[in-house]
């Protein structure tokens, strides 16, 4: 899947970013600049973003902020969505350009910093406006002059600050750029049904494959593909005992690709087939 990008720069620097494609994907680590926090707007089609710890679903019209980490977007699940051709709007913040904007509103010391990592944003006409400006800009680059581009950067932090997230604006400033620590045991639970390759749960939790698999087994016990496929079947097995869905859909919730390797695996596991095991319970 290609991602087709254009992109506006400041200092030598990404601040705008238009991302489309025409054709499905699956999932793609989101772009990244080293050491901003980004807003992202959604103008057509939809995805799911990936945080370590959440899956935040977007449509169109919706938008988010995002600390600097590692995130993926994934194929939307909705099926109005999932084959839609996609187009989003990125806006970049870096920390020595937001202190050049605001420095009386950060020269104070005694703000209430919002802990987060990612964060919705209401939808808001005045967000769909702004970035129906900025598609306006990549449509007629000549006009992107560096003054301009200031002034449409400083106009979206504080549009954000507007939304009533943050308590002030010197603490949406500050929390902009307030690390976010996650727990190792955190990201592991919230993605043990995800179809997460471990080399992309590793970049989840920032390590290396080998560190990852060294400090997983460090923690569980045992291998980092074995805990998680015993936790895959394990919640499989409740839902083949409990629900009448299709098996098919029951692989796809707990993050198997394909539902032969489920019937593979639930059957090297238990003895028996998932269609099995459900006539057994009756």
């Amino acid at each position: 899947m290609m991602l087709q990008t254009k992109q506006i720069k400041l200092n030598r620097r990404v601040v705008f970013e238009s991302v489309s494609t025409e054709t499905p994907f699956h999932r793609v680590p989101k772009p990244f600049f080293e050491n901003e926090s980004c807003f992202m707007f959604v103008k057509k089609g939809g995805f799911n973003f990936r945080t370590p710890l959440k899956n935040i679903a977007l449509t169109p019209e919706n938008a988010l902020l995002a600390k600097c980490g590692n995130y993926y977007l994934e194929k939307s699940t909705s099926a109005h969505e999932e084959d839609s051709p996609l187009e989003l709007f990125g806006v970049f913040f870096y920390p020595e350009m937001v202190k050049a904007f605001f420095p009386s509103e950060l020269s104070l010391e005694s703000f209430e910093v919002t802990d987060f990592d990612v964060t919705e944003i209401d939808p808001h006409p005045i967000f769909s406006t702004y970035v129906d400006s900025l598609a306006h800009l990549f449509e007629n680059p000549h006009l992107a002059d560096d003054d301009l581009v200031r002034i449409k950067l400083k106009e979206i932090m504080l549009l954000l600050y507007k939304t009533g997230v943050f308590p002030s604006l010197g603490s949406f400033l500050k929390s902009l750029f307030h690390p976010f620590e996650y727990q190792f045991k955190e990201i592991i639970e919230a993605n043990i049904l995800s179809d997460l390759t471990l080399e992309e749960l590793a970049s989840m939790c920032h390590m290396s494959l080998s560190t990852f698999k060294r400090r997983f087994s460090e923690y569980f016990d045992v291998p980092p593909r074995t805990y998680l496929l015993q936790k895959k079947l394990q919640t499989a097995k409740e839902l083949v005992q409990m629900h009448d869905q299709p098996i098919a859909k029951i692989a796809l919730a707990c993050g198997f690709t394909s539902t032969s390797g489920f019937i593979r695996a639930y059957n090297k596991a238990y003895g028996v087939s998932p269609s099995q095991e459900r006539l057994n319970q009756k």
